[in-house]
């Protein structure tokens, strides 16, 4: 029998982070479990985006097995900084623990939620 995930017992899989460009937008690919221990590794990267002169950040979240709460706040806080500059940024792939997360804070209503990378970029 599985193991719950839950923020006490989130995944036991080492969280990944990757950046590039693609058609102009930032792409960020989350892996893994995002916990507690990856949130100033997040937030960093996510804030130097929404600073950035980038139109679009696309979080890749395919291969993101969990997300604790404080990193949630973080890419909602890059979100407000990169609407504020008239900036935007797309969710790709939740899977349906991160799915449920997002319903039940309203944050579904907030992003774009995307079926792939390819879909939440700019079609130029």
């Amino acid at each position: 029998m599985a193991a719950e995930h839950s923020p006490n017992n989130p995944p036991e899989t080492p969280f990944e982070l990757q950046r590039r460009i693609e058609k102009g937008a930032a792409v960020v690919s989350l892996a893994g479990s995002c916990s507690m221990t990856c949130a100033d590794q997040l937030g960093s990267l996510l804030m130097q985006e929404a600073e950035s002169d980038v139109p679009l950040v696309v979080l890749d979240l395919t291969r993101l097995e969990f997300i604790e709460s404080t990193n949630l706040g973080k890419v909602v806080a890059a979100y407000l900084k990169l609407r504020r500059r008239g900036a935007d940024m797309k969710l790709v792939g939740p899977n349906g623990d991160i799915l449920n997360l997002l319903k039940l804070t309203r944050l579904d209503h907030l992003f774009t939620i995307a079926d792939s990378v390819e879909a939440a970029l700019p079609s130029k």
